[in-house]
Order: C-alpha cells, then structure tokens, then sequence
C-alpha cells in the first residue's frame, strides 16, 4: 500500500478513498496558469514560489500565489491580488511579515493541516488553522469570484490583512498596516492604543456600489457612488483608511473616500517634537519648531538642553492655516530663534509700512525757481490725468453704445419689443435644428440672424393664459435694463397665441449666446436668463400625478402641495443656489456622486454639519478649503449658511422677503438660528 505524507492542493487537486491522488475539474474549480497564459490539463506538485505557477478566479478578476517581495527578488510570499491590473494591487497575503525563499513549501499534510514553510519541519507561516478533510473533496484551495481563498472551513475573509473587498463581513476584524491598525471596525489606532480616528457607527459591509454598511441602519457612500467596478478598502502606509475604485480608462485606482481629510491629524506621521506640514492636497512633511533641530528620522530635539528638564516632549503637533489654537514649547532662556509660523489670519492682517521721502534741495538752490517747478509739475500732472481720464470715459462711453446697438436696445418701440415673423426665426435657427439646453417649459436654439447676429431662440410649450397677462410680462421685461440682466429684443407670437380656444403660447427670447452660458464678455459679470414666465402657465399644467416640469432641486414644495404660489417661491430657489455657492456642488450631487438618491438631502446633510457636528469646513468647496481661517471667514459663511437655510423652509411663511434676505447677507440684521428643512420629493418628466 502507497502512503502519502504531503501534498498540494489546488484548483480541483483531491485524493480518493484508495489513496490515489487524481484531478477533477468542475464549474467551480479555478484553474493554473504558467506566464504563458498556456492552461495544463494535468496536476502538478508540490508548489514551489518558483513554479511561477497561479491560482485563478473564476471570473479572472483575482489571482493567488507567491509573489517577490518588492525588495527582494529571492524571497516571496503567498497573496491574493487583482489580476490583469496595471500596477500588482495585493489585497491578502499570508506571510508579508515572514516571507520565505524559494526553496519553500505550500503542501497539505496527511491530517488535513494545509502547510506554508521552508521545509516540511519548520514553522507554519499560514495564518490561523487551515485543516481540511482528508481523503475528501474539503481538501481543494479555491479562490471565489469575489477574492475569498478558502481550504475546508478556513477563508482568507476571516484573517484580513490591510483589505477589506466587496461583500466581505467587516464586523470584528482588524486591519493592520505597519503601527497603524483599524480596530472594532469603527477606529484608527496607532501604537495599539493610541486613537486619532472613530466612526460612530460601526462599519458591516463594503457594497459593490461604493456604499458601507453600518450598524443601526447608517451607511457611508464614496464619491462616486453608483458605479459598479473592482473595489477596496484599504488601510494605506501612511495610516489613513480608504475607499478606492478601479478607474477602467486609465487602469488606476482613484480614491472615492478617505477617513482622515488632513493628514498631519494622523498619529505618527512626524516624530517627537517634530511639527507637520500640509496643505490638504500634498504629501505632509515634517520640520522642527524654533529652538529644536532635527535628528534621527522625523524627530527633532532641543538645540539648547534645559537645566532643569521635565516631561516636555511633544506628540503629533501639526500646523494648520484655519486653527485658533495657540502651542508654546520650553527652550532655555539663551535661545535666540524666532518663530517663522504664521496663520492665515495673521497673513491676512500683514501690512508692510513705507517710508517715501524726497532729497533735501541743495543750499545754493533758488526757492522761487523750486517753487514755480514744482507748481508747473503738478499742473501738468492734473493735465495729464484728466485727459486719461476723459480718453477713458469715451472708451467706455463709445463701448456701451456699440453694445447697445449690437442688442438692438437704440431701437426699442416704446409699445414693446420687435417682433419677427415664425417664418425669419424658422430660417434664422435653420428650422430649429440645432438644440443647446432644455428647460421645464421649452428647447432652447442656436440661430443667425440675417445681420449674423448669434441668437438662442426658447419655445415656450403649453403655456396656458390670455394674450393681455402674456404681452404685459414681456413687454415689462423687454423694457428692463441691468448690468445682471440679459435682455428682450425680439419675439413673435404664432397664429395659435390668437386662437383663445387652444390656449398655446410660443416666446421666443433672443440674446448673444455668451449671455445664455451666465458670462458676458470679458468682464465675467453673471447674467440672470430665465425670468419667471412659469407665472403664466396654471399650477395643475405643470405637476400632476403622472409628470413634473420645473427644475429638479430648485422648485418649493408649494408646486406639489396645495398651498397658493407667492414670491416666497423664488426664495426658496434663491437658498439652494446660495447653498451651492458655499459648497461648490450642484444640490443634486451626492458629494459628486453620478448617481441621484432620495437617502441624501442636501440642505438637511449642510445642516448637520454647520449646526449638529459644528464642521463648517466640511462643506465648504474644496477648491477653497485650505484657504479657509475660522477666525477670519466664519463670520461670512455662517451667514451664508443660515441665510439659506431660512429660504429653504418648507413652508412659505417662514421664509424671508428678498428684501431681508440682501440685508441678512449684507449683516445688518441680525438673523436667528433656523429650523433644519425638511425633504420633500418631485417626480421624474
């Protein structure tokens, strides 16, 4: 009788009741690939790292083998890693921490006990009891379409190392980088015990979506969430936890999420007495504080040893622009550096005083000849600068007339605006084939007129109302002329204006197409396009139960509601533009997500952070968020802030005039803390 002491198991690798070791293939085994990507028919024993022999996925996406370490090409360990990817991104390895050379060993014992070792005698370097049934089909390594390596009842999903994947259970497992560690599945510790970050809600799961799952119903979703693909959560060298999604373009992973947004809160990222700089974007670097010099890797100590020393060190200091916070260190008194850290307040308050003083005139000289020069001088000087000035009034002057005659506005008739046939506006947007925006009442088109004017053209579609109430609020506008305004200067009616019993308007608003786009000229003077003829149309026309026209995020709830339209409307749409203006992102963009979600409501989540959590900074833009100074811009953005959110109150009554609204932005009243908003929901067209 043949007995067998050791083996390796892999793909579909088993040993039948006889003793006979056999290959069985199936759905579910994975298959071994040499670098040829040539696929063998046979099994093969026992798996040394230099086999160059791998274990493959099911649906290709992982791999499993011995890889090299990074700094050495002798010694390997066993991982799981993304295949077919760019850069080789690890997601599980056995031994990182121990790795072997090539003389090693994966085999299974005659017990059952799957073996990772330099000989079949030495130390076991497989995590946790890996034991299988022996003489049964428990005794095959396979490795499952979502990255789980599994031997009998051991998974690579119960002993993770610094990757978490989709659909793996996060509850209780810990993460481990170097000395940084995520514990409890809700915290970042460094040194075992030392925590600079924590979750309040622990985290369960890991979707493909890009949303986690956390206890009491919560969950965390990454800036793109939405979009299917490979990803991860990864506890990274330099200690911060995050989110990452395979980009399928350029074959890189883009972060979706990060637990610490500045870095230098991270523990150990600089040494004792050593300071960390950053600037939200770049990789933190560490300098000592005056009076300290540097010395072993990141750590710094005094220049000047105190006579009397005590318990003085420092820990993870860091310097930040928007910080009200003040730190004095203990050198000795003979000291002579000086601080060379300054907040952004203290950079914005810097005057630099000049001194301007003119030579003395020398002893000989006349004082009636100084004196007459110097009066000749200055009359000169204002001759010259009146005709700069005047050169520059006509400038402007011949400027705005030429604007004015290119819009039309010279020629304005004093009953309203012109007027173009259907025919010249058909001819003019080439039968109003070319579409640049679409609207809750209408297409907007590009045209030529015949004086080559660009026009954009809007169609104005089932609009209910009389011709009176129609040309009234036309000609009103047409009539209106402001630095913010784009103006009216033509439109027809079609023969179905004159029809009363079909009751059909058509508007068509002419103007430059560098004012449609918000922007006029040179000068980025933003333009106000859209007038509010929504007025004419009746509120049952515009939402019913089976259809919705109007703006998605910026119509009030008194649309869907039975409450009467007033003014209060355009204020309510007026809060949420200015809401965007402080966060940088549309209403509708789940934290630059591509995908809407009625779980995230952008006014209720701007107000958990401002007045719940008190982290302005955290809706700020991020464009500008390294530049922001609490003591400096606070004042500013809670007004912002509050401001809207008074708008943005569900029901009408509570909001503002507009007229209070520029004095609440101006703070010349004073303005009360407002209730959170409510969500309210509006259908899809």
């Amino acid at each position: 009788m043949l007995y067998i002491s050791e083996f390796v198991v892999w793909g579909s690798l088993e040993i039948t009741s006889s003793g006979k070791i056999q290959c069985k293939r199936d759905a579910r085994a994975s298959e071994i690939l040499l670098p040829s990507a040539k696929q063998i028919k046979g099994c093969h024993s026992p798996w040394h790292p230099t086999n160059n022999q791998i274990l493959l996925s099911p649906n290709s996406v992982f791999a499993a083998g011995f890889q090299a370490l990074p700094t050495s090409q002798n010694l390997f360990f066993f991982a799981v890693w993304y295949h077919n990817v760019t850069n080789t991104t690890v997601v599980w390895s056995a031994n990182d921490g121990s790795p072997v050379t090539g003389s090693a060993t994966l085999f299974v014992t005659r017990s059952g006990e799957l073996r990772l070792n330099g000989s079949v005698s030495g130390e076991n370097f497989w995590p946790g009891e890996a034991v299988g049934i022996p003489n049964s089909n428990t005794t095959r390594l396979t490795l499952s379409r979502d990255g789980e390596l599994a031997f009998g009842n051991w998974s690579s999903f119960k002993f993770p190392t610094d990757t978490i994947l989709p659909n793996q259970n996060i509850t209780g497992l810990v993460l481990k980088r170097g000395d940084f560690e995520f514990v409890s599945s809700s915290g970042l510790v460094f040194n075992g015990s030392d925590r600079y970050w924590a979750v309040g809600n622990g985290f369960q799961k890991l979707q493909d979506d890009g949303k986690v799952l956390q206890e009491n119903g919560a969950s965390l979703i990454s800036s793109d969430f939405g979009a299917t693909g490979s990803r991860r959560l990864t506890l990274d060298d330099d200690g911060n936890l995050r989110m990452y999604s395979l980009d399928p373009g350029s074959g890189k992973w883009v972060i979706g999420w990060q637990a610490v947004q500045e870095l230098c809160q991270i523990h150990g990222t600089c040494g004792p007495n050593s300071i960390c700089m950053s600037d939200g974007v770049n990789t933190p670097y560490c300098v000592c504080p005056p009076g300290f010099r540097r010395v072993s890797g990141k750590s710094c100590e005094r220049k000047i040893e105190l006579k009397n020393p005590r318990n003085t060190k420092m820990l993870y200091g860091y310097w930040s622009p928007g910080t009200e916070n003040a730190m004095f260190l203990r050198v000795d008194g003979s000291e002579i550096d000086e601080s060379n850290f300054t907040g952004m307040t203290n950079v914005m308050e810097t005057t630099c005083p000049v001194r301007i003083s003119l030579p003395l005139p020398p002893e000989e000289s006349n004082t009636t000849t100084r004196n007459i020069v110097i009066v000749c001088t200055l009359f000169a000087a204002e001759l010259i600068s009146g005709v700069l000035f005047f050169w520059a009034f006509l400038k402007k002057y011949i400027k705005y007339r030429d604007m004015a005659r290119t819009l039309g506005l010279e020629i304005l008739p004093a009953g309203g605006p012109k007027r173009f046939s259907y025919a010249e506006l058909k001819d003019a947007t080439n039968n109003f084939s070319n579409i640049i925006g679409k609207g809750g009442f209408g297409d907007v088109y590009k045209g030529e007129l015949s004086d080559h004017r660009v026009v954009a053209v809007k169609c104005l579609k089932s609009v209910a109302g009389g011709d009176a109430d129609f040309w009234t609020e036309v000609t009103i506008i047409a009539r209106m002329h402001h630095l913010n305004l784009t103006s009216f200067f033509s439109l027809q009616t079609g023969s179905n204006l004159r029809n009363p019993n079909m009751k059909r308007m058509r508007l068509w608003t002419l103007g430059t197409s560098q004012y449609l786009i918000g922007i006029s000229g040179d000068d980025f003077c933003p333009k106000i396009a859209d007038f509010g003829l929504a007025k004419l149309k009746k509120k049952e026309a515009m939402v019913s139960k089976s259809h919705f026209r109007g703006t998605r995020g910026y119509m009030a709830p008194e649309w869907v509601k039975m409450d009467p339209i007033t003014s209060k409307a355009d204020v309510y749409s007026f809060g949420m533009v200015l809401l965007e203006i402080v966060s940088g992102v549309r209403n509708n963009e789940i934290q630059e997500s591509k995908m809407y979600s009625e779980e995230w409501y952008f006014p209720g989540w701007a107000f958990e952070k401002v007045f719940k959590e008190m982290k302005v900074e955290d809706i700020l833009d991020r464009h500008i968020k390294h530049c922001y100074d609490n003591r400096a811009h606070f004042d500013m953005v809670n007004r912002m802030v509050k401001t809207a959110m008074w708008c943005l109150q569900e029901r009408a009554e509570l909001r503002p005039s507009m007229g209070k609204v520029a004095k609440m932005l101006e703070g010349t009243v004073e303005i009360m803390e407002p209730k959170k908003p409510t969500i309210f929901y509006l259908g899809d067209d």
